[in-house]
């Protein structure tokens, strides 16, 4: 009987152990295709949170939920579904806002495959790492104009002309993942654990592309903060020589884009235009979504004006252009959406997020900083886009913190047992 038992016991870890397998390689394959498809994002995030959920016991849960990211992310989630009971958003829109946020409860599926099994969750950086290698090569052959101008559409999957080589996303979204791949691969070669053939070179390769190949402003700001924080880093840690190393070839980098770039001049010297001379642009539309959500915000400041409102706000507002009088909008800044939404409490809730992801980061590696160097870029790209809200940068924000959140978990835990 006992030696039945004993069997059955073994026969379930065994399953919950092969389950946990699944979950962390579909987990994986979600960073992989992140970088360049929406449709198996999608596939591998259902299969990952399925075979996640199987795994819940009440010590794993306990310690991957008790984490300060899981409660913050917990409780901006809880106090935005709550806005539902005054939202003025239609009922699509609310469903559709849910939708959106349902993302902040990601990273808790994210780290419990690997807290379970008590491995070691770099896999899922190195996946992201690679599938933006992996576009990097496509989109240098489409630079080059082996697709001519117009490029490759296949109907479920695009790759740019010579003139904008994307591949599968849009060029925003791209030069993001570029960056933070680059510093990714950069905290692997300061910690001598980079596995890539002249990892220097991959790191330069998704500099240039995002500065040169593609016109996305919001790539160029990330590139941007993150040479200052770098560089910020060394100097605080008195490390000037490595400060040098870093800021003088992003800078000759830089200015070398300026000069050879099709796009980023020009990019530049309209916000420039468009900023002097108050044309309407771009930036300056922004502007104008930015000052109409403080307006919201100030209309509803403690509770907000429920989750998915800004589009119903703005449409009321009186203040919306006339070319947007029909279209429901969003104002392109996380910051804003969570104050319209959520008003004064959304925007504490979203702020300590930011702090506790900030802090774990920073835990990650003390001297180098990178991790948080990384999230520091993320918040930075959210001001100027809902990077929560959209699909492609919430997933990569839920897969980081899934990150931070079992390499804690996992240390803890080891520190107990010794």
């Amino acid at each position: 009987m006992i030696v039945h038992c004993k069997a059955q016991q073994l026969f379930a870890k065994s399953g919950k152990d092969m389950i946990a397998t699944i979950a962390i390689a579909s987990w994986c394959c979600l960073g992989f295709v992140l970088p360049f498809s929406t449709a198996l994002c999608l596939l591998f995030s259902a299969i990952a949170i399925v075979s996640s959920v199987l795994l819940l016991n009440r010590e794993n849960a306990i310690a991957v939920a008790m984490h300060p990211i899981s409660i913050a992310t917990l409780l901006l989630f809880l106090w935005l579904t709550a806005t539902i009971a005054w939202s003025v958003a239609p009922p699509d829109e609310i469903r559709e806002g849910i939708s959106k946020y349902r993302k902040l409860l990601i990273p808790i599926f994210v780290a419990l495959p690997f807290v379970y099994l008590k491995r070691d969750p770099n896999a899922l950086l190195k996946a992201f790492v690679f599938g933006n290698l992996a576009i990097a090569i496509i989109a240098v052959v489409a630079w080059a104009g082996v697709f001519g101008q117009q490029g490759l559409n296949l109907g479920f999957f695009r790759i740019g002309g010579a003139s904008e080589p994307i591949v599968g996303r849009n060029r925003i979204t791209q030069g993001a993942f570029y960056i933070f791949a680059a510093l990714l691969i950069y905290v692997q070669v300061l910690n001598n654990n980079s596995r890539l053939k002249l990892p220097y070179f991959w790191i330069v390769l998704l500099s240039v592309i995002t500065l040169i190949a593609l016109s996305g402003r919001t790539g160029y700001l990330i590139f941007v903060v993150a040479v200052v924080a770098l560089v910020l880093i060394r100097i605080l840690n008195g490390e000037f020589k490595q400060a040098v190393k870093i800021m003088i070839p992003s800078a000759l980098l830089f200015i070398t884009a300026v000069f050879l770039s099709q796009h980023m001049s020009s990019r530049l010297i309209q916000v420039g235009s468009e900023l002097i001379n108050d044309q309407m642009g771009g930036v300056s539309e922004r502007l104008h979504f930015y000052r109409v959500g403080l307006h919201l915000y100030v209309n509803n400041p403690l509770f907000g004006s429920g989750i998915a409102s800004y589009a119903q706000g703005y449409s009321e507002s009186g203040l919306q252009l006339s070319q947007y009088q029909a279209s429901r909008l969003q104002p392109h800044s996380e910051f804003v959406l969570q104050a319209v939404q959520g008003g004064s409490i959304g925007l504490i809730l979203f702020f300590a997020l930011i702090w506790v992801s900030l802090g774990a980061g920073y835990r990650q590696d003390k001297k180098s900083g990178i991790f948080a160097v990384v999230l520091v870029c993320f918040f930075a790209g959210a001001a100027i886009n809902s990077y929560i809200w959209d699909l492609a940068e919430g997933h990569f924000f839920a897969l980081f913190l899934g990150y931070l959140i079992a390499q804690d978990v996992n240390k803890a835990s080891l520190m107990r047992r010794e």
